[in-house]
This record gives C-alpha cells, structure tokens and sequence, in this order.
C-alpha cells in the first residue's frame, strides 16, 4: 500500500514546503455516464455550426435584397427618426419608471384593438 500512494510537495501559503501522502486516484462510479453526455453536447455544438452557416448566409440575402431595394434608404431613416431618445430627467426616470424611453415605443402598431371592439360592442348591446 505504501508504495501506492505517491509523495507530493506542496507549497503553504508561507512557502513552506512539506511532503504530503496522497491517496491514489480513482474515478467515480458515474464518470463514465458524465463523459458520454459531454461527449453527446459535444457532438451537438458541433453540428450547431451547419446552423450557424445557413444563418449567415441567410443574413446576407437580406442584406444583399435591402441593398438592391430602393426604398431601403426611407425605410432606414424611418427607423431612425424612431430610436431617437426622448429627453426625461433621471428623477422623472426613477419616480415614474414606466415611460417610453424612445419616440418608436409611442408609436401605435396596433391601431384598432379586437378585444376593445368587443367590449364596446357589448357595452352597446346592454345599454
């Protein structure tokens, strides 16, 4: 059993070295189990460039169909003018957090709304 262990120098913090016995090393029960699942994620990042490959070339269609549009310029500065900031003081921020922080977030998308039809539909009908 002694000649099993092997002797190795550590250093202390001080700097101190001393000669400590370790015990041989063995492996868990399950670590063949967690090698093969990091060899399955492996495997599957791996295959994640093929993704990543058709994504590229995905992106630069639509660069290359934006590019060749001719409207692209107005659309671009439509977008734009809505990412411009709106000037709020950092207390107005703090007090009221919930306010838009660009012109775009005030911008309607969705300019008639189905379920308030519906209840104003109903309103209608009760009264």
């Amino acid at each position: 059993e002694e000649e099993e262990e092997e002797e190795h120098q550590d250093v202390d913090v001080v700097g101190k070295t001393s000669s400590v016995a370790r015990p041989p090393h063995e492996p868990l029960p399950d670590s063949a189990n967690y090698l093969q699942l990091l060899e399955r994620k492996l495997a599957k990042v791996q295959k994640g460039s093929k993704l990543l490959d058709s994504l590229q070339e995905k992106r630069q269609d639509c660069m290359r169909l934006l590019l060749a549009s001719s409207n692209g310029s107005a659309l671009i500065e439509e977008q734009l003018e809505l990412d411009t900031p709106i000037e709020s003081g950092r207390l107005q921020r703090h007090l009221l957090p919930h306010q838009a922080l660009t012109v775009g977030e005030l911008v309607n998308i969705v300019k008639h709304d189905a379920l308030e039809e519906q209840q104003e539909h109903s309103e209608e009908e009760t009264h």
